[in-house]
């Protein structure tokens, strides 16, 4: 992978992700240490659907920031009686 954030990436590994939505006055900003991965599998459970791990993340603290409940989609169980 070469780009340029791969590459400032691998400088600095300090990172933020921010989300607004000015019209609501919401504003998130998340700030941590990230890495480059090429691992197909770690990349699919975070980032590639609906349930991913990040996009829950986010819908938490979107929902945090607006005082409201997170939208994680239906619940179910199986394989209990």
């Amino acid at each position: 992978m070469d780009s340029e954030k791969v590459f400032e990436l691998e400088e600095d590994n300090d990172v933020c992700v921010s989300f607004s939505d000015p019209h609501d006055n919401t504003y998130v900003s998340l700030t941590g240490v990230g890495h480059v991965t090429r691992d197909s599998g770690l990349i699919n459970k975070f980032w590639n659907s609906d349930t991913s791990k990040m996009v829950k993340f986010f819908e938490i603290a979107k929902a945090k920031a607006q005082d409201g409940t997170p939208n994680l989609g239906e619940h179910e169980k199986f394989g209990t009686e």
